[in-house]
Formats: structure tokens, C-alpha cells, sequence
């Protein structure tokens, strides 16, 4: 269970269980925790953040709500659905009021993170630079992890991807079983001013879990 010092705030039971669409059970809320068979779903936010700290942060993020209506489409061509176009913008705001903009974004080329990236950036106060990287569609953990090293600066970063890989390596980075939905974060902090390129370097590094929430959970 995650046991960092902090003021944690979750939402009740019920509209937990309506964000995440699960009827699992049973369901145990311990300490503001919620643990559903085995896995741990925690949307919270521990301590805060402010540019005045100048770590560096990264905000790994799933690709908002896609669309399946065009059968003939490719997987890397399917466009953003409705719900997907009304939740980006929704958690570009979640960033800017908790002083996580982004500096720079990098993110998978598929049409619907690089619509997904489009909508964020018409939020931002000012657009996040932004490189699409064709290695982070469908990516593994360790190459999302690769991509990040080689690309991340100083500041905020946001790396925009794929499941099942970005819900693996947050999970790796966090030590928890975090079920990431479509548009859903996850920030951390750094102490150091690289980010860890293996899953050997991860224990070298101080990583804060700061921030993990979704659209639905806003």
C-alpha cells in the first residue's frame, strides 16, 4: 500500500468505482486507499508543487478516448471519439491550475495522441514544444523509458503514449498497480536532473509520485 507522508484526498467509494468502471469486489477503503482485488487504484495528490522548487518533472499520459466507427482505418489512424475531444483539454487544465504546464511534450505520431497533443496546447498558456516520436507508438516501458532520456529537459515534461506500456511503467515507477483510462496522468518529480534510461537505474534515482488522476476522477 502506498505509505508516503502527505495529505492525500480521494473521492468516495461510489464515484471511485463509476470512474474506473468496475463492480469488483469486495472493495476496501483503508487511510483514503482503495484497494480492488489486489490492485490499487489511487487518485491523489501528495504534497504540491511549485516552478520555484525547479525539479525536474515528468507527466506520463495516456492518449484521450479514440474512435473504432471507421473499420477500414489502421489502429495508427484512428481519430480522437467525442469523449476523447472533451476530456484533453479538460486535464490540459488540471496541469496548468496545479503548476504542472509543460515545457515540452513528447509524444507517440498515431493520430489520436498527436489530436490529443492539438488539444492540449490550445489550454496551455504557452504551447509546449512538441516532438512526435514514431518509437513511442505501442511502447514498451523500457522504450518509453529509452525515449524519455534521450529527449527530456530541464523543467516539465510530458511524454504522451500508449497502454499497456505507460500503465506498466507507471506502475514500475510508483511501486503501485495504478489502472491508467484513456487521458489519464500520472506526475512525478526528480531529484536528478536525468531520467532513468533502464529499469536497473530506476532504485538510483529519488522519484516523487506527486499527482495521478484521470477525467473522470476531475
Amino acid at each position: 500500500m502506498w505509505d508516503a507522508p502527505g495529505q492525500i484526498a480521494i473521492a468516495d467509494e461510489k464515484s471511485v468505482l463509476a470512474a474506473i468502471g468496475t463492480t469488483e469486489q469486495p472493495v476496501t477503503i483503508v487511510n483514503g486507499q482503495i484497494e480492488i482485488a489486489h490492485s490499487l487504484i489511487v487518485p491523489f495528490q501528495i504534497g504540491s508543487y511549485s516552478t520555484m522548487d525547479q525539479k525536474p518533472v515528468l507527466v506520463f499520459m495516456r492518449h484521450a478516448k479514440s474512435s473504432w466507427a471507421n473499420a477500414k482505418q489502421s489502429d495508427f489512424e484512428r481519430p480522437l471519439n467525442e469523449r476523447g475531444q472533451n476530456a484533453a483539454p479538460k486535464m490540459a487544465r488540471f496541469l496548468v491550475d496545479n503548476g504542472f504546464q509543460p515545457q515540452q511534450i513528447l509524444s507517440s505520431s498515431s493520430q489520436r495522441t498527436v489530436e490529443t497533443v492539438e488539444l492540449l496546447n490550445t489550454v496551455f498558456k504557452l504551447p509546449a514544444e512538441v516532438t512526435f516520436l514514431r518509437e513511442l507508438y505501442l511502447a514498451s516501458p523500457i522504450d518509453i523509458l529509452e525515449a524519455t532520456q534521450r529527449h527530456w529537459s530541464s523543467g516539465v515534461t510530458l511524454v504522451l503514449g500508449h497502454n499497456p506500456g505507460m500503465e506498466l511503467l507507471i506502475a514500475e515507477l510508483s511501486g503501485q498497480t495504478l489502472h491508467l483510462p484513456t487521458a489519464g496522468l500520472a506526475v512525478f518529480r526528480w531529484t536528478g536532473e536525468v531520467a532513468p534510461s533502464t529499469y536497473a537505474e530506476i532504485g538510483k534515482q529519488s522519484c516523487e509520485l506527486v499527482h495521478f488522476t484521470a477525467p473522470k476522477l476531475l
